[in-house]
C-alpha cells in the first residue's frame, strides 16, 4: 500500500555497519603498518612496480598457509602486508608503473 511507512535510504541497517566497521578496522590495521614503516621503506614500492608487489603479497600469503598447514597460530601481521602489497600492486598499476625501474 501507498500509505505504509518507508524505510529511511540514510539509514543504514546494523548488520551492513557492523560488517563495514570491522572491514574498516582491518584496513587501519594495515594502513598504520604502512604509515610505520613509510620513514624507513619510502617509496620502495612504487619503484619495485605493480608486478613485483603482486609477487610480495603472494609470499605473504604464502607464509599466512604455511602457518596454517603447520597448525601455527595465525600470523595477522603477514596478513596485514599481504593487504599492503596488493594496495601498492593496485596504486602501482593506476600509476603505470609495472615493472622495477631500471
Amino acid at each position: 500500500m501507498d500509505d505504509e511507512p518507508q524505510p529511511d535510504p540514510r539509514v543504514q541497517p546494523s548488520e551492513l555497519f557492523e560488517m563495514w566497521r570491522e572491514h574498516q578496522e582491518v584496513l587501519i590495521e594495515a594502513q598504520t603498518i604502512h604509515i610505520d614503516r613509510t620513514p624507513e621503506r619510502g617509496d620502495l614500492w612504487l619503484r619495485d612496480g605493480r608486478d613485483k608487489m603482486v609477487e610480495c603479497a603472494y609470499d605473504k600469503v604464502l607464509r599466512v598457509q604455511h602457518g596454517l598447514n603447520q597448525a601455527l597460530i595465525f600470523n595477522e601481521d603477514d596478513a596485514l602486508d599481504a593487504i599492503n602489497y596488493l594496495v601498492f600492486a593496485i596504486r602501482c598499476n593506476r600509476r603505470g608503473r609495472i615493472r622495477r625501474e631500471p
